[in-house]
């Protein structure tokens, strides 16, 4: 029953790479999902908002190096704003005044920090971690953390930022095979 309701063309994704002619390929595409009898979409099921309230959950422990996690709710995985997410991830996490070399190279609070993009079914996550450098307090660190966060947001990203989103998406597109958006 899956199948016959989510395999048919319209709930498809094509991909062809190489060195071809554009419009036999198209011909060849609409032949032979011309002999699939056609239905319609299948319906997205109702999916309830799932998303938490704030909170904030503190782990102590006598740890040498304070390590700082933010997490956010984000849109359901596999979506076009996911790919997004993925993006922002990073771009927070390479180049010059990127996260990590905001709060490691130029703040020095931290001994490496970053960001990433979580796709899940329901509801991705967003994630900013951060490790503290040698005597900065977890205290100290969230602070910095937060004010950088909220610097990036104000100023954007450079030119050469976006170049290395942009290369970083195109080489690790194959890395992730069972995503068709390609991130």
């Amino acid at each position: 029953a899956f199948h016959r309701v989510n395999y048919i063309p319209s709930n498809a994704y094509v991909a062809i790479t190489g060195s071809f002619d554009v419009a036999a390929a198209k011909a060849l595409i609409d032949k032979t999902f011309a002999l699939v009898p056609k239905s319609t979409s299948p319906k997205m099921p109702e999916v309830p908002d799932v998303t938490p309230k704030g909170q904030r959950l503190e782990f102590v422990d006598a740890v040498a190096t304070p390590t700082i996690s933010f997490k956010w709710p984000g849109a359901r995985g596999f979506s076009k704003e996911s790919v997004t997410n993925g993006m922002l991830g990073v771009a927070l996490s390479v180049g010059k005044d990127s996260f990590d070399d905001r709060l490691v190279v130029q703040q020095g609070v931290a001994s490496q920090a970053g960001g990433y993009w979580e796709d899940r079914e329901l509801g991705g996550i967003f994630t900013l971690t951060v490790s503290a450098a040698q005597g900065v307090s977890a205290e100290k660190l969230e602070q910095e953390a937060r004010k950088t966060i909220v610097d990036m947001q104000k100023q954007g990203f450079s030119e050469e930022t976006l170049k290395i989103v942009r290369t970083e998406i195109e080489t690790g597109y194959d890395s992730v095979p069972s995503n068709p958006l390609g991130l």
